[in-house]
């Protein structure tokens, strides 16, 4: 209903579609600028490079709601979506490898506190450097995430892919009434307890432990 349209091209989706793992990841921007997985639960301070991230999601927010307010009529008009998606990707590409790291450190420490408060209070400076210019700093950054978020992955995933929330739709998680106003699915019922009863289960039991309130006895994975 949305691309096809008689006599026009076919419309673009790029923007709505998102592929990734929507149980790992941050679902709200505070959390990555104080690098905390629980930013209600203490007395933090938004760190400096805070900043930095809240304007580039800012920047990306605005790119996006020109993206969506093209109509489209010919081809060019596409292709002027598909050059605003870009634009609104690269604003964010720093700060999503951030977020990725993040939680690839909460994976790795398996649910120990201090282990956790210890590695992002680590990343935190990192991170200050990457968003600040340090290139290097950046690649360290990418490396560690991808061994943290491969570990402990017997299904044949290379690397698990977070779903950021706020920055696959900023425009959607960072205004007033944040959220999608409904989601539609079919929730693969599996009991978590026995799915994650291999090599994922320290890893993602605990990541489950600690990141969500209801992740307690037999629950789905949904």
């Amino acid at each position: 209903l949305v691309t096809l349209a008689k006599g026009r091209p076919f419309g673009f989706l790029d923007h709505n579609l998102r592929c990734g793992d929507s149980l790992l990841g941050i679902h709200r921007l505070d959390q990555l600028t104080k690098v905390k997985l629980n930013p209600d639960d203490g007395p933090y301070q938004q760190l400096i490079f805070g900043q930095n991230v809240a304007g580039a999601v800012a920047e990306a927010v605005e790119i996006r709601k020109r993206l969506r307010a093209v109509p489209i009529r010919d081809i060019r008009d596409v292709e002027t979506m598909a050059r605003l998606d870009t634009e609104a990707r690269k604003k964010l590409q720093s700060i999503e490898l951030v977020a990725d790291a993040m939680i690839g450190e909460v994976l790795r420490a398996k649910g120990k506190a201090r282990a956790i408060d210890s590695a992002l209070d680590s990343l935190s400076v990192s991170a200050g450097a990457f968003l600040n210019g340090d290139g290097k700093i950046g690649m360290v950054i990418e490396r560690e995430a991808n061994k943290a978020l491969s570990v402990e992955s017997d299904r044949g995933i290379q690397r698990r892919k977070p779903l950021n929330w706020p920055l696959e739709f900023p425009e959607v998680f960072l205004r007033a009434n944040s959220g999608f106003n409904a989601m539609i699915g079919n929730p693969p019922y599996i009991n978590a307890v026995e799915q994650y009863s291999g090599a994922d289960a320290k890893t993602l039991k605990s990541y489950f432990s600690a990141y969500y309130s209801t992740a307690r006895g037999s629950y789905d994975v949904y």
